[in-house]
């Protein structure tokens, strides 16, 4: 299966804004209308996936359907479709 990511920088993303990381996830999540569904955090990196209805596709992670993943360390922010393959 082939994803699509975009990687960009926490302060690149907020614009001057401040906002938590727990913040930037909640409005990533909104903005596609999804639901969150649960995180993990390795590698002092923590990953956050999600599902919407709006898209068609997605993979199955511990029984549930996912199709958008976020993962969001000290100072990177990746966003991908259905999840992130490979590094971030």
């Amino acid at each position: 299966m082939k994803g699509e990511c975009v990687c960009t920088t926490i302060s690149d993303y907020v614009g001057g804004r401040y906002l938590t990381r727990e913040e930037i996830v909640k409005e990533i999540v909104q903005n596609y209308n999804a639901e969150l569904l649960f995180c993990e955090e390795v590698n002092g990196i923590t990953s956050y996936y999600a599902y919407t209805r709006d898209w068609s596709d997605g993979i199955y992670l511990y029984g549930r359907k996912v199709n958008l993943h976020v993962a969001i360390g000290e100072e990177n922010l990746a966003v991908g479709a259905p999840i992130i393959f490979g590094g971030y």
